[in-house]
């Protein structure tokens, strides 16, 4: 939790310059889940301005999401591009570029030309173009951070995964406020005709600004670490495979219960039960507040070494938690209630998944190892559940045509969560073979007599 978080970097005694390079390193992580998250909530508005209809159509759904995961596809070649260009040109030359291509791609998503009959083709060109552009940035963002951290602070880097994950938190708490005041402010109509594109101006202008801090604040690296080794982050596959594929699969459950959360439920009450959209941004607005608030209560009875048992628990108890969802929209009954256990749900995995990965990794390679499978988790399991939901549906419509369109998005997102359930099941059962939280406890003690002391 972002809170949580930050109070223990506060606690951890780390100097200015420590705390300083953190910070400047978790803003990329801000934008990066912003984007993240507007994306999803713009879904509706992209379908009538690309396809030009405001109909329910998988085709379209499927074509918008298989443009975003090109986004993330690019993310590894981004990281590559900078292990190569970084130890040889001027960095600020390169985070220039970067923060260019940021703003750039994140600009033509919002002003990206509206349905055009003779060469419908053109928006989505543009899109893709636009995503391709932004994957590569977002990588070499990500390598960036990762690398400054490593020369600013390499005694405590490990720490620094704390202030990137916090960053996200922050980046997905922002979208949602930012959707909260576009449903506040506009109507539907004024939303459909032009306020959607809003988010993502304001997604490039963030981007400029978190640009001229670091230009401005940021220590800037000297020219003794010129020509050095940079290992793009994804090679710790060859190293670390087991604990790769455990934290991505951890990480990809919680993004997979983000996503349902902030994009599935508000797409659902939209589309089939005919909510108002600033009735849904205030029911998502106000289940996240309580559910922070419900989950800020439990982490303080939660430590390293319980965590991976109470993160078993919510595992189990996600999918009676989608079920309770799917029959409540159903009936239209219980709404609320079933919505705020999915909020509480996503704000538990928050904390708990971080506890759980922290101790998977090593302190040398921690803050690459998580905040890299942070990513991939949220890529392959959350940025692809709707493509695998949407293609579950359409073999469920095969089989049988009597099923109706809710009732097949439904079983097929029930059908992809089970299946991230049994596999984070397993993962969780092979934990103690390759988890480690002696050091981690260690530092936690530590942290605890200080805090007695004082």
């Amino acid at each position: 939790m972002i809170v949580n978080n930050i109070r223990i970097l506060l606690m951890l005694g780390l100097s200015p310059r420590e705390k300083k390079a953190i910070f400047m390193a978790s803003l990329g992580s801000i934008l990066e889940f912003y984007d993240f998250i507007i994306f999803g909530f713009m879904t509706n508005y992209f379908i009538k301005n690309i396809f030009g209809n405001d109909s329910l159509n998988n085709n379209n759904i499927l074509i918008l999401y298989s443009i975003f995961i090109i986004g993330y596809i690019m993310h590894p070649l981004g990281m590559h591009l900078y292990s190569k260009i970084a130890p040889v040109q001027d960095l600020r030359l390169v985070d220039g570029g970067i923060t260019l291509m940021l703003i750039v791609s994140t600009l033509t998503m919002g002003l990206i030309p509206t349905h055009m009959p003779i060469v419908w083709w053109m928006p989505l060109i543009i899109l893709g173009v636009a995503r391709i552009i932004q994957g590569l940035a977002c990588g070499a963002e990500m390598q960036a951070e990762l690398d400054h951290i490593k020369i600013k602070i390499p005694q405590n880097m490990s720490f620094a995964a704390l202030g990137i994950l916090a960053g996200n938190e922050i980046g997905q708490f922002l979208a949602i406020v930012v959707n909260r005041i576009l449903n506040y402010w506009f109507s539907p109509n004024q939303l459909q005709d032009y306020a959607w594109r809003l988010p993502f101006i304001f997604g490039a202008i963030l981007a400029l600004l978190i640009y001229l801090i670091r230009l401005k604040f940021a220590e800037r690296i000297t020219e003794e670490h010129c020509y050095r080794n940079i290992i793009p982050v994804y090679k710790l596959f060859n190293y670390y495979p087991s604990q790769i594929f455990i934290a991505i699969g951890l990480a990809g459950i919680r993004g997979a219960l983000t996503l349902l959360y902030l994009i599935f439920i508000p797409f659902t009450m939209y589309h089939f039960l005919h909510y108002s959209l600033l009735m849904i941004s205030r029911i998502i607005f106000i289940t996240s507040i309580i559910g922070g608030i419900v989950a800020y209560l439990i982490n303080r009875y939660c430590s390293y070494h319980n965590a991976p048992r109470q993160l078993l628990v919510c595992v189990i108890l996600l999918l009676p938690s989608v079920i309770l969802w799917m029959l409540s929209s159903h009936y239209d009954k219980f709404v609320y209630p079933s919505i705020l256990a999915l909020a509480i749900l996503s704000s538990c995995f928050t904390f708990l998944v971080q506890r759980v990965m922290a101790g998977l990794f090593p302190s040398a390679v921690r803050l690459a190892g998580m905040s890299f499978a942070n990513q991939q988790g949220y890529i392959f399991c959350a940025g692809l559940m709707p493509l695998i939901s949407i293609g579950l549906a359409h073999l469920l419509l095969k089989s049988n045509i009597h099923f109706s369109h809710y009732l097949v998005f439904y079983i097929g997102t029930a059908f992809y969560l089970l299946i991230l359930v049994v596999l984070n099941i397993y993962g969780l059962y092979r934990l103690p073979d390759y988890a480690n939280y002696t050091d981690i406890h260690q530092i936690r003690q530590r942290i605890l007599t200080s805090k007695v002391i004082n």
